[in-house]
């Protein structure tokens, strides 16, 4: 989903029910890799109208639209997302990141060919993510809540204007130089 197209998703949502579809799910795209390049990212507005649409569904489809129940029930109780808790990534050449949408160019945390980095995997796992102690009255809460990789690619974009980048920053300043 990006800007450009969510407005399509009570269409798209519809068309594949009446095509017998039985769960229907989207994902917004992130502004990373190619995303980031092509701009195909969306704003806290565009998100909201993502979740309107995806009510709009729900209401005429009951139990149709998907959502990933642990994942939020995970949101609720404050806890991670799973970066480097529930799961690591290892591309081909063995570099390791955090979770599947992290740019490796800005959360490399070692390669498995030089040396398995422990070290920097548990300093992940220790990392408060971004959760409404920090983000509750911030504009972009809806796009890095409970997500850290997320919760990093906006504290690079906003810097200071980040109450839980600011925090992360002062207490693991070693870690996150190499992060970002």
């Amino acid at each position: 989903m990006t800007e450009e197209n969510v407005n399509e998703i009570y269409t798209t949502g519809k068309f594949l029910k009446e095509k017998g579809i039985n769960k229907f799910n989207i994902s917004p795209s992130l502004n990373f890799g190619r995303a980031e390049i092509n701009n195909l990212s969306y704003n806290n507005e565009t998100l909201l109208e993502m979740q309107k649409q995806l009510r709009k569904i729900e209401n005429i489809y009951p139990n149709y639209v998907k959502i990933d129940s642990e994942l939020i029930d995970k949101a609720k109780k404050g806890q991670k997302c799973g970066a480097g808790t529930d799961t690591i990534t290892i591309t081909p050449n063995g570099d390791v990141k955090p979770c599947p949408i992290a740019n490796i160019d800005d959360f490399y945390l070692g390669n498995i060919f030089n040396e398995m980095p422990y070290d920097n995997i548990s300093k992940i796992r220790e990392l408060d993510i971004p959760q409404e102690k920090y983000c509750k009255n911030c504009e972009y809460t809806n796009f890095c809540l409970n997500c850290f990789v997320r919760g990093m690619k906006q504290y690079t974009n906003i810097g200071d204007k980040c109450k839980w980048g600011v925090e992360v920053m002062q207490s693991n300043d070693q870690l996150i130089k190499k992060l970002v």
